[in-house]
């Protein structure tokens, strides 16, 4: 018996129309049939974290340094050490590392620096 990857995703796909609307709105069953793997299951993983990921939430939000706080600056010190550079630079997205990169080169180039 060989291994199957379906969820409720894949199989919507190999329906027809009319069998996919009847199916929104419902949820699926907990249960898995034997010989499948689900794509995705990280429940417990976070289950044998949970006290410790809703500690760490619970301190950030009562903070509500949810920018630029004690957290960032450890993760960017971390960062560096484990890419052995000097420094690390968070982020929130990729267009904010591309302007970053543009504006650096941009007073390197300058001689802002």
């Amino acid at each position: 018996m060989g291994l199957s990857l379906r969820s409720k995703h894949t199989n919507a796909l190999n329906n027809s129309p009319k069998q996919v609307s009847n199916k929104v709105g419902k949820k699926a069953p907990r249960q898995s049939s034997p010989g499948i793997i689900p794509l995705l299951d990280l429940t417990r993983k976070y289950r044998s974290i949970e006290a410790q990921l809703r500690h760490h939430w619970d301190h950030t939000f009562e903070s509500m340094r949810l920018l630029n706080g004690a957290n960032l600056a450890f993760f960017e010190d971390e960062f560096s050490r484990y890419c052995d550079v000097r420094h690390a630079i968070g982020v929130g997205s990729g267009d904010s590392v591309c302007r970053s990169c543009r504006q650096m080169r941009e007073r390197v180039e300058g001689g802002g620096f």
